[in-house]
């Protein structure tokens, strides 16, 4: 009885933990929440969803789940590997975010460019942000970490450089 339960359970959390790490991504698509909600809330209940699914897998399994049959078995092996890697992800994640401390890049570390359009959006999701390029803090992180990142010169007028990026970002379908 127990086995059975559990295993009904740990295959219904694996079903909510697909939904959910398929729901982040097509509810920030269809503007229903931020990027930000996505990452933080929406995924990590996904994330949570499948560890709880790994652990009542493996229950199920302690508590006999391997005799129903090797169907069933092969299902909670499976559902503990997913599990498991839900788990392990974000932890992995977690470590390489903090050897990578920043987000924004700049060839001109001196000088970065302001951003103009992304500043509201990003002032949305993080209320007291400044969402500059802080080039105290960020210009030797970047330095150690991409040491031949630098400004492009060219031969051609800043418009006429303009012009040609343009051209190749809207040839990319880029807006």
């Amino acid at each position: 009885m127990l086995a059975a339960t559990t295993a009904h359970l740990a295959a219904i959390l694996i079903l909510a933990m697909a939904l959910l790490m398929l729901a982040a991504p097509v509810g920030y698509r269809l503007r229903l929440w931020s990027a930000v909600s996505a990452l933080t809330k929406v995924t990590a209940l996904g994330l949570l969803a499948g560890a709880a699914a790994a652990a009542l897998a493996l229950v199920s399994l302690a508590a006999g789940g391997w005799r129903v049959g090797p169907g069933t078995t092969l299902m909670l092996l499976a559902i503990i590997v997913v599990g498991a890697v839900a788990v392990i992800l974000p932890l992995r994640v977690k470590r390489t975010a903090a050897r990578l401390p920043f987000n924004d890049v700049s060839t001109d570390t001196m000088a970065a460019p302001e951003f103009e359009a992304l500043l509201p959006p990003r002032r949305a999701e993080a209320p007291g942000a400044t969402g500059a390029y802080d080039s105290a803090r960020l210009a030797a992180l970047q330095q150690a970490r991409y040491p031949a990142l630098a400004p492009l010169r060219l031969a051609a007028r800043r418009s006429e450089a303009f012009d040609r990026a343009l051209a190749v970002a809207r040839a990319l379908g880029w807006t």
